[in-house]
This record gives C-alpha cells, structure tokens and sequence, in this order.
C-alpha cells in the first residue's frame, strides 16, 4: 500500500485517493483536429522513474493533489495542491474545492 503524503490533511493510506491519470498531459484546445484528439485520448507514454499524477483525496479533504511518484519503484516523492484537471475545470481554491470535491469521477 502506497502512503501519499496529501499537502492537506497528511500522510493517508492510498485507499482514500482516487488515481486520475497523468499530470504532465495537457488536454487539446476545442476545435483540435481528430488526430490530435486520439492522441489525447489513446495514446499514452510508460514512463520509468519520477512522474508527475492527478489524485483525488475522496475518503478526506475532497482536494486535487499532484504526486510525484517513482513509476518503477512506486515510491512516492512528494505531493503538493494542484490546479484541478482541465476537465472539471476550475483551479483549487474556495470555489473550486466544493466542485471538485462533488466530483468524484473526475471528469
């Protein structure tokens, strides 16, 4: 069991966090071409060693953290607030929390 360190309420059990995906991908304008759009959608890299990911804190504060996890040994390097995926749109903040928080799929 990983232990991520949320920059909110702690070091918690994985069990609480929810994974959503790659940190470094950013999501195509509106209007992008198809191809561009597949690559977004299903193409994705393997990377080794440190990465950067979106977690969501549902069993606590209900934030978006970003992680920095070592993809070959699964240690865990770090975690400080994020800005929230482009997909639920907003950034972390008094606002954004309550939305992000209400969101549990991530999109």
């Amino acid at each position: 069991m990983l232990l991520i360190p949320c920059p909110h309420c702690g070091e918690r059990a994985q069990v609480e966090f929810a994974y959503r995906g790659d940190a470094t991908r950013q999501r195509p304008p509106d209007g992008a071409p198809d191809e561009v759009w597949y690559e977004y959608v299903f193409l994705r890299d393997n990377p080794r060693g440190p990465h950067r990911e979106w977690w969501f804190h549902h069993g606590g504060c209900g934030r978006w953290i970003r992680v920095t996890r070592d993809t070959a040994t699964h240690e865990v390097l770090g975690a400080v607030p994020a800005v929230v995926p482009p997909e639920v749109g907003a950034e972390t903040g008094a606002g954004a929390e309550s939305e992000a928080g209400s969101r549990e799929d991530g999109a």
